[in-house]
C-alpha cells in the first residue's frame, strides 16, 4: 500500500497531534522505534512563518491511495512485464561474483518498485506524536514532493509502498511474506537490528537497500547491494585529518583524550593518517575551578588546534566543559577546535559554543542557502503543509531526486524525457564509493556516499571552509 497524506491547516493549531492521527489512519501497522535521529545538518535557529496560522483553519483532509502507480506518458509499459532480477531472487549465494559498479546500476527495468520503512509512530499505546516520529513524517513529506515533481517530469512507472516499522520481528515478517511486488529498492528502516535484516535480505535477493539515517561498518559485509547515504565515521576522521594537514603544522595540533588509552583517539589517528600530539584531561580536571587547565597549550604567535574525536552521548558533558574552559581561558589567543557532526544532537549550550568559538565540524549534508530554488521550494512546502520545511524534508527530497535520476539514467531508452543533468540538491552531493573493510581483500562490503564538508558556524548559520 502507498499512503499519501495531505497536510493542510488544522483547526486547533496543534500540528503534531493532527499529523499523528493522519499516520494512524494511513499506515497498516502502528508502532516503531523511539531512537533518536542522527542529524548532521541543523540550521539554528529554526525560521518562523511570516504569519501565524489561524486557529479557525479547515480540518486536514487525508487522501489514501492503494498501490498508486506513477505512469508518465513517455513510459507506458505492459503490466505483465517481469521486474528485473525476479528470477534471481530467493536464490542465496555464499559469494557475489558479478559485483555491480554501483548499486544503482539497474538497467532493463520496466517499472520501479520501492519499499519505504520508517518509524512513523512512537508507541502503539501512545496517542501523541514524538518529535522523533514527526521527523520521519517530514522526511516522507520531502519524498512526496520529489515524487510529485517526478510525475510531471516523466520517467519509469513507479510503485511506492510505505510501512510503519515496528520492531525486528515485524520487519522479519514483512520480508518473509510474499509481497505483491517484490521491491527493486528498500529505503530504511531506522532500527539497527531491523536494518541488518533488510541488508541481508537485499544481498540474497540482489535488491538495492538504502540506509538514509544509519552509517556503520557493522551492518553488513560482502554486500554490493547496500548503500549508506551518509558518510561513516572513518570518512569523517579522514576528512578532518586532511583539512588540518592543509591548514596547520603538526606542532600546532593536539588530540584531546579522556584517558591514556582512549580508543577513539587511536581510531582518529589511524584514519587520519597523522601523528598528532595527545593531550589528556579527565572530566574532573575540566570541572576543577581552582586553576587554569589549558594555559600551557595557548600561543601568542600561532593558533592552537584541539581535536575532539568524540561522538557518543556520554561525551556530551565532557565536550561542554572543554568548550567552556576554552572560552574562559583563551584570553584573546587564537584557538581552533575540530569536532564531529554528533555535537549538533547535544545540549543547546554546546551549539552556543560552536557558534561563539572557532569550532569546525565535518558534516555529510548542510542546507545550501544560496540554492536558486530554495525560496520557491519553501513557498510550495508552506502552501501545502502550512509549516516551513525542516532539514528532514530536504533530506527526503534530495534522496528521492537522486535515486530517481540515477536509476532512470540506466533506463534512458524508456525515459526519453529524462533530464540529462543531475539535479542541484539542496543539502548534499552524492559521491558513491565502494567500501572494503579489509583493503587486502578484493571485495566490496558495501557502498557509501563519501561526500563530507568542513564547516563552521557564524550567526547560527553554517559556512563551508575550503
Amino acid at each position: 500500500m502507498i499512503s499519501v497524506q495531505n497536510h493542510r491547516q488544522q483547526s486547533n493549531g496543534n500540528r503534531p497531534v493532527i499529523l499523528w492521527l493522519c499516520i494512524l489512519f494511513l499506515i497498516n501497522w502502528a508502532c516503531g522505534s523511539s531512537r533518536k535521529v542522527i542529524s548532521a545538518d541543523k540550521q539554528f535557529p529554526e525560521p518562523k512563518p511570516e504569519k501565524e496560522i489561524r486557529k479557525e483553519a479547515p480540518v486536514v483532509k487525508v487522501d489514501t491511495i492503494v498501490w498508486k502507480e506513477v505512469k508518465p506518458e513517455v513510459a507506458k509499459e505492459s503490466q505483465n512485464e517481469p521486474v528485473i532480477g525476479e528470477k534471481n531472487k530467493e536464490q542465496p549465494s555464499e559469494s557475489i561474483t558479478d559485483i555491480p559498479e554501483s548499486p544503482l546500476h539497474m538497467s532493463g527495468l520496466k517499472k520501479l518498485n520501492i519499499l519505504f520503512l520508517a518509524p512513523f509512530t512512537a508507541s502503539s499505546n501512545d496517542t501523541t506524536t514524538s518529535e522523533e516520529s514527526l521527523r520521519f513524517i517530514q522526511f516522507y513529506a520531502g519524498m512526496k514532493m520529489a515524487l510529485e515533481a517526478y510525475e510531471k517530469r516523466g520517467g519509469l512507472p513507479l510503485n511506492l509502498e510505505i510501512i510503519d516499522e515496528q520492531d525486528k520481528n515485524k520487519v522479519d515478517q514483512l520480508l518473509a511474506k510474499n509481497l505483491i511486488q517484490k521491491p527493486d529498492c528498500i529505503i530504511g528502516p531506522y532500527d539497527v537490528e531491523s536494518l541488518k535484516l533488510v541488508s541481508e535480505w537485499a544481498k540474497v535477493n540482489r535488491t538495492l537497500a538504502i540506509s538514509p539515517w544509519i552509517s556503520s561498518s557493522s551492518i553488513t559485509s560482502d554486500n554490493p547491494y547496500y548503500l549508506q547515504i551518509k558518510a561513516g565515521l572513518n570518512t569523517h576522521f579522514k576528512a578532518i585529518g586532511q583539512h588540518i594537514q592543509k591548514h596547520f603544522s603538526e606542532n600546532q595540533v593536539y588530540i584531546i583524550s579522556k584517558t591514556k588509552d582512549d580508543a577513539r583517539t587511536k581510531h582518529f589517528l589511524r584514519e587520519s593518517g597523522e601523528n598528532f600530539k595527545e593531550a589528556i584531561f579527565s572530566e574532573e580536571q575540566l570541572l576543577n575551578e581552582s586553576g587554569m587547565v589549558l594555559e600551557e597549550y595557548f600561543s601568542e604567535e600561532q593558533p592552537v588546534v584541539f581535536v575532539l574525536p568524540m561522538t557518543l552521548s556520554k561525551d556530551e558533558n565532557y565536550i561542554y566543559h572543554f568548550l567552556r574552559r576554552v572560552a574562559a581561558e583563551k584570553n584573546g589567543r587564537e584557538v581552533v577546535i575540530y569536532g564531529t557532526y554528533r555535537w549538533l544532537d547535544f545540549k543547546p549550550e554546546i551549539v552556543d559554543y560552536i557558534n561563539s568559538l572557532n569550532v569546525r565540524l565535518c558534516l555529510s549534508n548542510m542546507l545550501d542557502l544560496e540554492h536558486p530554488e530554495l525560496r520557491s521550494f519553501k513557498l510550495k512546502y508552506y502552501e501545502k503543509y502550512r509549516e516551513l520545511p525542516r532539514n528532514d524534508v530536504y533530506e527526503g527530497y534530495d534522496l528521492m531526486q537522486f535515486l530517481l535520476f540515477r536509476i532512470n539514467k540506466f533506463n534512458a531508452s524508456k525515459t526519453s524525457n529524462l533530464d540529462s543533468e543531475e539535479p542541484h540538491y539542496f543539502q548534499s552531493k552524492y559521491q558513491l564509493e565502494a567500501v572494503s573493510k579489509d583493503p587486502l581483500l578484493n571485495k566490496t562490503d558495501y557502498f557509501e556516499n563519501r561526500f563530507v564538508k568542513i564547516v563552521d558556524m557564524d550567526g547560527y548559520k553554517f559556512r563551508f571552509i575550503d
